[in-house]
């Protein structure tokens, strides 16, 4: 693709001339997405509206739930936002563990593994199915993600645990056991480390506590017969983990701070409770989280140096740091803190106690990893299908961020950075593709500098981004007139339009005397003029209120720089203007008009009339 200097790019109108990329008719990268979580749930309300029935979880809803609740997946969810962000570019293979083939991975690109590898094939015994997994993930032909070389490093806790213990991380003091397990050679090692009890794991594909024997020294010295019979079935495995057993002060199992990267970066952390199953939620601010997440990151540097795709460092889509908390009064901190397990992608990623919707982050993290292992993958000549129209594609890929940060420097004067403009950054949408040249000036409309941020429905992230049926030409990703448009499209479910504002949140939004604080309070009473009626008379009598409010607004702003009239005289003009548009709306909404589909053309021309400070969202 050829290459434009960004210094040309002076003006929006002449931005707005560029060719706007577009996709290759039918021809979509294929990314397999492998499920099978059916544990962890999203937040309620966010799921995809078009979620395929036959992915649904039913049995985790109901009298006799067999689940942690939910439908609606994380897995699944990611790999449909993927589609929903990039439709005209990615098509998304769905499968569980038990469909993967050789030839099935071959036609895909890449394959993304969220659930179903060959260590959950074992602990679901499965030998046979483990032993076709396993050919599969150490082959790089077949470009599936997480590569083998990684996945073994964390899958051997022997290996990253050692690696933390180099680098000065605090880690529980282990005895690593990589020859197999002697009971009697390991209990004199115990005996010799003085611990009053121990805790013994595999070190290899261990979950969910199998494989596990704890106690009492003093007990099994008296009576090493169970130590003996441990050893007798765990015959086939190599390497384990002999710790002391880690206790609060009041005698229960130690809490953990969960840390979640994505792309490499930090994101949230949830709190675990050692003892309540039920015990989640999100770690509260202050310096336990902070010194957590200090020593989460620290630890991530060391992931980061094996995470890698065709031999270079790239970040990983997703890992799980587990930081273990003991209440210690003899530390400044109040608490002992160390890294007690690395999760890879395949884990819970506790998407309910996540402080943003964790499906859209990762649908835009596997995008922008998508798009690098791809080029690397073409660049070290992997076989695949229709590799030049892939190439074609990542080139779709490269000349929208060229033009989205051509549109961004030429209104602000400065250029962004890639994170910033397009790749998980969660204030800002995804980026997704234009269909013609218009689209590339309604993004220019946009003004990222001091945009208000309205509520909006739980599930307006997850819609369907063709809107030309309201505006022609929009970009699925303009953030200025898109809002206004989703706002009448989620009319069309009623069950998902935000709460109405409180007269408490009202009151509070009145007495703001900031210019932002009246600007949001308009965009609440933009919000119930545009009501769903269908009658042209009462559009252009909404319409004429809202031009009414625009004129008050400029008004509101003049008299705030004045200061010559109180704000509680200004805040009673807003009551009855409000109730005014309220009228006019319950008036509308008795009125039909025997013309169907009226209203969405009159949306889109008057949509298009706004200025640029009335159409932001």
């Amino acid at each position: 693709m050829k290459k434009v200097s960004m210094k040309k790019v002076k003006s929006k109108v002449a931005m707005s001339k560029t060719p706007a990329p577009a996709g290759l008719g039918n021809f979509k990268i294929r990314i397999g997405i492998i499920h099978g979580k059916v544990f962890d749930p999203i937040k309620v309300g966010t799921h995809d509206r078009n979620y395929p029935e036959h992915l649904k979880i039913k049995n985790n809803t109901g009298p006799n739930a067999d689940g942690w609740g939910g439908q609606f997946m994380a897995d699944v969810s990611t790999g449909l936002k993927i589609m929903r962000l990039h439709p005209d570019i990615f098509h998304v293979d769905f499968m569980t563990m038990e469909q993967v083939t050789e030839k099935r991975l071959s036609r895909n690109h890449l394959t993304f593994n969220f659930w179903g590898d060959m260590s959950i094939a074992l602990m679901n015994e499965k030998p046979k199915l483990a032993k076709r997994l396993q050919k599969i993930q150490m082959n790089p032909n077949f470009r599936h993600h997480p590569v083998w070389d990684y996945y073994e490093w964390i899958l051997h806790k022997s290996r990253y645990m050692k690696a933390c213990e180099r680098a000065g991380i605090p880690m529980i003091d282990t005895i690593h056991l990589e020859k197999g397990f002697n009971a009697r050679d390991v209990l004199k090692k115990i005996v010799a480390k003085g611990w009053d009890k121990f805790f013994v794991k595999p070190a290899y594909m261990s979950f969910f506590g199998a494989g596990v024997i704890n106690g009492k020294t003093q007990d099994f010295i008296d009576n090493i017969e169970p130590l003996l019979q441990y050893e007798a079935e765990n015959k086939h495995q190599k390497e384990f983990l002999v710790q002391p057993y880690m206790l609060k002060p009041n005698g229960e199992v130690f809490d953990e701070i969960r840390n979640f990267f994505c792309d490499g970066e930090w994101a949230y952390s949830v709190y675990t409770d050692g003892v309540d199953y039920e015990g989640f939620w999100e770690q509260p601010e202050g310096k336990l989280k902070e010194a957590c997440k200090k020593l989460a990151i620290q630890t991530m540097e060391e992931v980061k140096k094996v995470h890698k795709w065709e031999g270079k460092r790239i970040n990983s889509l997703l890992n799980r740091i587990d930081i273990g908390i003991i209440p210690d009064k003899s530390r400044k901190l109040g608490y002992r803190i160390f890294v007690n397990e690395i999760e890879p992608q395949m884990t819970t990623w506790l998407g309910r106690y996540c402080p943003f919707v964790i499906q859209d982050r990762m649908a835009e993290v596997c995008v922008k990893q998508a798009h690098e292992m791809l080029k690397r993958s073409l660049a070290a000549k992997r076989k695949m299908p229709s590799p030049q129209k892939v190439r074609q594609l990542l080139d779709v890929l490269d000349a929208w961020v060229f033009l989205a940060t051509a549109a961004v420097q030429g209104r602000t004067g400065r250029e962004p950075s890639l994170g910033s403009l397009c790749w998980g950054d969660a204030s800002r949408p995804m980026p997704r593709h234009w269909n013609s040249p218009d689209s590339l000036q309604a993004w220019a409309c946009d003004d990222d500098a001091g945009t208000q941020k309205l509520p909006r429905a739980p599930s307006a992230g997850n819609r369907d981004y063709s809107r030309g049926k309201l505006v022609h030409g929009l970009a699925s990703s303009t953030a200025s007139i898109n809002k206004k448009a989703e706002r009448l499209e989620v009319l069309e479910d009623t069950d998902l339009l935000p709460p109405p504002m409180s007269p408490v949140s009202r009151a509070k939004a009145e007495r703001r005397s900031s210019v932002a604080g009246r600007r949001q309070s308009v965009g609440f009473g933009f919000q119930d003029i545009m009501s769903p009626s269908d009658a042209m008379k009462a559009f252009d009598m909404v319409e004429s209120t809202l031009q009414e409010l625009k004129k008050t607004f400029r008004a509101d702003d003049v008299g705030e720089e004045r200061a010559d009239d109180s704000e509680e005289k200004r805040a009673e003009e807003r009551r009855k203007r409000e109730q005014e548009a309220k009228k006019a709306r319950e008036k509308a909404q008795n009125t039909k008009d025997p013309r169907p589909g009226l209203r969405a053309a009159a949306s889109s021309a008057w949509l298009l009339s706004l200025p640029r400070s009335a159409s932001r969202g």
